[in-house]
């Protein structure tokens, strides 16, 4: 399966599994799912954003409208931010001429049952749908066989994402 993502997607930008799948993935899922009830469903740990990357997309420009409404892992959501602290990011950006995802781009985890969360841009994301910019490059990281679980981020979906 993973063989097969590879070959569609290194042509438009980097992706990378390294899944030695078997009794070594199911004790790290094991072992995540035991952090989930740990932290009972709170920051990173709690959503199983922990472990091994098993997989990681560079380079994919995703449009606005599919990162906008994802939540951070760390429990905050890039629209809680007050006006005063939006305000000071438009300022800190310097006008939308020099807002630049692909030396910073915002990183997304997926976990080992496809569950996606923003692990940095938050602010970002705000900007960019502030500003209509439609599109934003983003690092993706699958932890734990994450590449391979059904989800909104599935490297597959992010394709085509990638091509809209």
């Amino acid at each position: 399966m993973v063989k097969k993502i590879l070959d569609f997607i290194k042509e438009d930008y980097d992706f990378y599994a390294d899944n030695p799948h078997g009794d070594w993935l199911k004790q790290k899922q094991e072992r995540v799912n035991k952090k989930i009830k740990e932290y009972e469903g709170k920051g990173s740990y709690g959503k199983g954003l922990t472990g091994d990357v098993t997989g990681s997309i560079r380079g994919a420009k995703i449009p606005i409208h599919h990162l906008k409404d994802l939540k951070g892992a760390e429990d905050e959501h890039k629209f809680a931010q007050s006006a005063l602290e939006m305000h000071k990011f438009d300022k800190k950006i310097g006008g939308k001429e020099n807002f630049d995802t692909k030396t910073r781009p915002v990183l997304i985890g997926v976990n080992h049952k496809g569950e996606t969360h923003v692990l940095e841009g938050n602010h970002r994301i705000a900007y960019a749908h502030k500003h209509n910019i439609p599109h934003i490059h983003t690092e993706i990281n699958y932890f734990n066989g994450g590449e391979e679980a059904e989800g909104k981020f599935h490297p597959e979906k992010v394709k085509k994402m990638h091509e809209e």
